[in-house]
């Protein structure tokens, strides 16, 4: 008995053509996608970054965030341990002048805690949460009115859709209503306030 010539593709060649998702790792559950970065982490907050995107819980935030044209944000530590400095530029989309349009300059302690979180005013916690090496991911709200907002920045002045997806699913699993009350969506072709 002669057996037919089989025209199958080699077994090692259909498992290199698998698709990628099963070779790379689960997708992140809510658990994982919310826990705090540690205070032990703190370089991975600091430097320039550019806002790409971010979402809050309510109308009044909805007007702050869409006045907003671009923002950026330096984090530095300081001299004094436990303290870091927060710089940011901030431009309106109505404003005609090239000079910014408002600095926040805040020296604020790190929250005596593991997690690594920024006491911003009386109010006002930053929370930091895993993102891509690329980008800066904090929730952030006041005690004071429950007013809730979570920022995505950047490195650079856009992320690629992997990331702005997990960001998506970061503030899903935050309880951020969706499609989002409040939204802001940075425009690489507008200007950014001088770095100074």
């Amino acid at each position: 008995m002669q057996l037919s010539r089989c025209r199958c593709v080699p077994l090692w060649i259909c498992v290199l053509l698998l698709p990628v998702s099963t070779a790379t790792d689960p997708p992140l559950n809510c658990t994982e996608l919310t826990q705090p970065l540690q205070q032990s982490q703190l370089n991975q907050i600091l430097g320039t970054w550019i806002l790409i995107e971010a979402y809050g819980n309510s109308d009044f935030l909805d007007v702050q965030l869409g006045s907003l044209s671009s923002e950026w944000l330096k984090i530095n530590t300081t001299e004094e341990s436990g303290i870091v400095r927060l710089v940011k530029g901030v431009r309106h989309k109505n404003q005609k002048e090239k000079n910014c349009g408002f600095f926040h300059d805040l020296e604020a302690p790190l929250v005596n805690s593991s997690a690594l979180q920024i006491k911003a005013d009386y109010f006002s916690i930053l929370k930091f949460l895993p993102t891509c090496s690329e980008c800066l991911l904090y929730q952030t709200y006041s005690s004071a009115d429950g007013l809730e907002m979570i920022l995505l920045y950047g490195k650079s002045q856009s992320l690629g859709t992997s990331e702005l997806e997990m960001f998506r699913k970061q503030a899903s699993c935050l309880h951020f209503p969706q499609p989002p009350v409040a939204t802001f969506k940075y425009n690489p072709a507008d200007d950014l306030c001088p770095m100074s």
